[in-house]
């Protein structure tokens, strides 16, 4: 009788031992799974960052260039090329030469 009950007890210590078992292999198979995952969000996220930062330093230019191109506008060098080429007129020291027809 007891050797029927100890190996009773061997029975289900051994199916104890392997549920523990299958249970950590399931665990460990869910962890690298995501695990994976989340490394591919990770590189996914890194592309998402560099390509901001990419836009953030067009931004930037093309803001830099529009001061430029707003300080050229409020040049007096400006006022006088835009005077003269669409209003037609002339500084008091020029001479202007009008050709011959």
């Amino acid at each position: 009788m007891r050797n029927r009950r100890a190996a009773a007890m061997r029975r289900r210590s051994r199916a104890g031992m392997f549920v523990i078992m299958v249970v950590v292999c399931v665990l460990f198979a869910v962890f690298l799974i995501r695990g994976i995952r989340l490394r591919s969000e990770l590189v996914e996220g890194d592309e998402t960052r560099m390509e901001l930062l990419r836009e953030i330093a067009a931004e930037e230019e093309r803001s830099e260039r529009a001061d430029e191109a707003r300080a050229y506008m409020e040049s007096e060098e400006f006022i006088k090329q835009t005077a003269r080429e669409k209003l037609g007129l002339i500084a008091p020291d020029e001479i202007i030469f009008k050709a011959q027809e």
